[in-house]
């Protein structure tokens, strides 16, 4: 993949996550209020995801011809916001999903669009390399 197509994917998994997440809590959250400071939080880990994700984006884009790759990339985005998340707030919140539902567990709901996110980005991304080109098909 080209540069520019790789760097506009690692801008739209942050931005799809934090737009999942908002839709989450302004829709399904009992209480706003008392999750006000939580898109920062969030805000937080994807920056620094961010600013990890594009100096690696630009380093192995070389590397990244195929589906596989691709998905490789998508597992390693999850662990990586996982771990920060982990790091951030002191718990594993994938883990928690036994203990409450999603409607009450911010943690839990932070990690759901992320896996959103990431899907839709990986099978963009796939989408992208799978395509042929028009001069291909005539």
């Amino acid at each position: 993949m080209r540069l520019p197509t790789m760097s506009i994917y690692c801008f739209l998994y942050p931005i799809m996550t934090m737009a999942a997440f908002l839709f989450w809590l302004l829709n399904f959250s009992t209480d706003y209020y008392e999750h006000y400071e939580t898109p920062l939080l969030l805000s937080y880990s994807l920056l620094v995801i961010l600013i990890i994700e594009l100096p690696i984006t630009t380093i192995f884009r070389k590397q990244c011809q195929t589906a596989r790759c691709v998905w490789v990339i998508a597992a390693c985005r999850l662990i990586m916001f996982e771990l920060i998340l982990f790091l951030m707030s002191g718990n594993a919140s994938i883990l928690d999903a036994i203990e409450s539902p999603i409607i009450k567990n911010v943690e839990l709901a932070f990690s759901m669009a992320s896996i959103v996110s990431i899907v839709v980005t990986a099978s963009l991304m796939h989408l992208s390399l799978v395509r042929k080109p028009v001069n291909e098909l005539i």
